[in-house]
């Protein structure tokens, strides 16, 4: 009988963490707080091109990779546990408090997971946050975060999947 491995990487084992930092801190020791009870998380980054053709270019047109433009999100819903509330609580006042005193909303970010492969550590400001009170809805809450430059950008690799 063959034993097949059918598991597949869910997006529920994926935490996303933030710590209040700048960037030159050390991401790996930094104490992360998990936003709360989230159900959506995700990450995207573009690249920014420069058009490089010539007249010896041939046929296509040539391309070199010249920054990436990342976002991250971050939604989910405000549930009884008190701490997990606290650290929605506490995001919402360090964005606000920041920005009152006139400095960058900035935090590292720390995606991780079974199932993930990877660790990645991403120096972010705060570009959004909202929360929802629904009449009969449980109240949620979303953040995005744009990475901001800094020379250091962690990836630790960890039960990584050959590739092939």
């Amino acid at each position: 009988m063959a034993d097949c491995d059918t598991s597949i990487a869910v997006g529920k084992s994926v935490l996303v963490e933030w710590s209040p930092a700048c960037g030159d801190a050390d991401f790996l020791t930094l104490t992360y707080k998990l936003f709360g009870s989230t159900n959506t998380k995700g990450r995207n980054f573009s690249a920014s091109t420069a058009d490089t053709t010539n007249d010896n270019s041939g046929a296509y047109t040539s391309t070199i990779v010249t920054r990436l433009d990342g976002e991250i999100t971050v939604s989910g819903f405000q549930d009884k546990i008190d701490s997990v509330l606290s650290n929605q609580l506490e995001y919402i006042a360090y964005l606000h408090n920041e920005v009152q005193a006139g400095r960058q909303p900035s935090c590292w970010i720390k995606i991780s997971g079974p199932g993930y492969g990877i660790i990645e550590y991403i120096y972010c400001v705060i570009t959004g946050e909202d929360k929802g009170f629904n009449t009969d809805d449980p109240n949620s809450f979303s953040t995005t975060l744009k990475p901001t430059n800094t020379d250091t950008v962690g990836v630790q690799a960890y039960n990584a999947v050959p590739v092939v």
